[in-house]
């Protein structure tokens, strides 16, 4: 299910024991401008068991700094942050030249 601010997918464990949903949710829309420029969106990860039973899930999610460098080659640097138990990271350019070139 794709829409303009959300997409979701769900799909069953190999062994049949859980259906996995996941949702990537943009909070940004077009009457705001300024935070249309930010590649800002959140994961929400729901599993529920199909055989009733009680599962312990771990969860592991890998993005690529790629979308914060357009389409060149540079550095990347990140830093990890936690808040009210949950944790993630930053993730940006070394040098954010703001309006450097096009594309930004």
């Amino acid at each position: 299910e794709v829409g303009t601010a959300r997409t979701c997918v769900t799909q069953r464990t190999p062994d049949g024991r859980m259906d996995v949903t996941i949702n990537f949710v943009s909070t940004t829309f077009a009457d705001e401008p300024r935070l249309l420029s930010r590649p800002t969106f959140f994961v929400r990860v729901d599993v529920n068991a199909t055989d009733r039973r009680h599962h312990d899930v771990e969860m592991y999610l890998d993005v690529s700094a790629e979308h914060v460098t357009n389409n060149k080659p540079l550095d990347v640097e990140w830093s990890p942050w936690s808040q009210d138990g949950l944790s993630g990271a930053k993730i940006g350019t070394v040098s954010q030249r703001v309006l450097g070139h096009a594309g930004d």
